[in-house]
């Protein structure tokens, strides 16, 4: 069973989902309060404690990731060193979550693939 307060943040998580579909760009408004809450959630899935449904933070974390992934080029230099130095890499390095992993190393893959100009 999911929180109220994870209740929430999957609501809100996909009304911007069904925002940024056609536009994008409509995070990037949003990407300075947005990052802060895609750190908190890194650091509450790395943290050991056991929520009521851990597969329910995961959901919102590859989620939220999912939303910011073709977005890292507008982030300001701090804010991507953040993103890709602290989330991505903690992730990368202590996650249990096949899920996550398979989503950081989808996201990557893209990245890798897409040239952009």
């Amino acid at each position: 069973m999911a929180t109220n307060s994870q209740t929430q943040l999957s609501g809100t998580l996909m009304i911007l989902k069904a925002a940024c579909m056609n536009n994008p760009s409509y995070i990037d408004r949003l990407i300075t309060s947005f990052m802060r809450v895609l750190q908190r959630l890194a650091r509450e899935h790395l943290t050991p404690t056991t929520p009521p449904d851990p597969s329910y933070g995961s959901d919102l974390l590859i989620l939220s990731l999912d939303l910011v992934k073709n977005r890292v080029g507008v982030m300001t230099p701090d804010m991507r060193k953040a993103f890709i130095g602290t989330i991505l890499v903690g992730l990368i390095d202590k996650t249990q979550d096949a899920k996550v992993m398979k989503a950081i190393m989808k996201m990557v893959e893209e990245w890798v693939k897409t040239k952009v100009c």
